[in-house]
Order: C-alpha cells, then sequence, then structure tokens
C-alpha cells in the first residue's frame, strides 16, 4: 500500500503489516505502487503510461505476418495477425476490448483465449535511494507477448549484483547506483543494456 523512506531505512506499508528495510526491490507489475511512491519520494513528475496489450486466438486467413498501423484498429500504437501462432492483437492507450473486438470483427475473427494486460512505457529511471524496480515495474518486458523478457531477465542479473554491492558497502543512494550503471561488464556491449536496465 505504502513505501516511506526513513532515515537509514525504507517502510514498506502491507495491508495489515509494516516492514523495514535497508532497500526494496519493486517487481509489482505495471501498476507498481514502488514505483509511483518512487517517483513522489524524487518530486518527479510520473512520466510512465499505462497501455494495454489485447491478444486473441483464431485461424489466422493470412499466410505471413501483418502489421497494422490503421488508427480504427489502435489509435496510439499498432495490432498484428500472427499466423504462425493464430493470434491476433493489438496495443492502445485506452478501451483496449472496443479495439480488439472492432478489430476482430472487420477481419473475420473469433475472440477466443483473449488477454488484456496493463503494460508502463515511459519509465525514466529506475532507481532511487534505498529503491530499484525490475521486470514489468520498470517496463522493462511486455507480459502479454513475452517481448522484452531477455531484458528482463539481465535486468534481474544486474539488479542483484548492484544490491549485493550495496550491502557490501553499505551505500544505498541513488548517486551509487547511478555510478553503477555501465560499470558491471567493462567494455561491452551489455553497457547500453545495463543502462536501460537502471
Amino acid at each position: 500500500k505504502d513505501v516511506i523512506w526513513e532515515d537509514g531505512f525504507v517502510q514498506i506499508v502491507c495491508d495489515s503489516k509494516k516492514y523495514y528495510a535497508k532497500m526494496v526491490v519493486g517487481c509489482d507489475g505495471a501498476n507498481s505502487i514502488v514505483r509511483k511512491k518512487m517517483n513522489e519520494y524524487d518530486n518527479l513528475k510520473e512520466n510512465d503510461v499505462i497501455v494495454f496489450g489485447a491478444l486473441a486466438f483464431d485461424k489466422i486467413k493470412q499466410s505471413s505476418i501483418h502489421v497494422y498501423f490503421n488508427k480504427l484498429f489502435s489509435t496510439d500504437f499498432f495490432a498484428w495477425t500472427i499466423p504462425q501462432n493464430n493470434e491476433y492483437g493489438l496495443m492502445v492507450g485506452s478501451k483496449p476490448m472496443n479495439f480488439i473486438n472492432h478489430f476482430r470483427k472487420k477481419l473475420g475473427y473469433e475472440l477466443k483465449d483473449l488477454l488484456v494486460y496493463p503494460m508502463i512505457v515511459g519509465c525514466k529511471r529506475s532507481y532511487t535511494d534505498r529503491a530499484l524496480l525490475v521486470g514489468e515495474s520498470a517496463g522493462q518486458n511486455k507480459p502479454i507477448t513475452g517481448g522484452g523478457i531477455d531484458l528482463a531477465i539481465v535486468s534481474v542479473r544486474y539488479a542483484f549484483d548492484t544490491i549485493k554491492n550495496a550491502f557490501k558497502l553499505q551505500r544505498f543512494d541513488k548517486n551509487f547506483f547511478s555510478l553503477l550503471r555501465g560499470s558491471l561488464i567493462p567494455n561491452s556491449s551489455c553497457n547500453s543494456l545495463w543502462a536501460a536496465c537502471l
């Protein structure tokens, strides 16, 4: 329900209990309370936006993948059909059910095994004093399609190393976390990946 920064620790408030820790790792999904509280703590305007992915399955009539940039199918992003998986879907900023129903009716598909999931975009920074974000809470993957899962998995490894170093040195400040960006794999093409992770 809440994350409160105190002198020397962070307090995590749940429904009936409070927990006190040296730091918190937010892995609480697209509607992350930890991310929201981090933005409040840093007095940052929330630039992150919740978008929706909708995915359904039916026998796809085309023989190749199609991507649609038709504003009637998705005003904000795009829609797709993938015959190899017999899937069709879209990403939108709002009203996913309205758009997926319009899309499927126009293409003549049934609405089977529908999945709708919120996703975060625009998360500018995934750390602050005594807190890190990973996975969906940092916008590092698209849970509906699995896109970005490799980044999410790598980010967890780097988060682990970062947390281990923080405890070893007793440094939990955002300046310390900032210094680690790109430093765990020297001279590697993964540095830009690490920058994206943090």
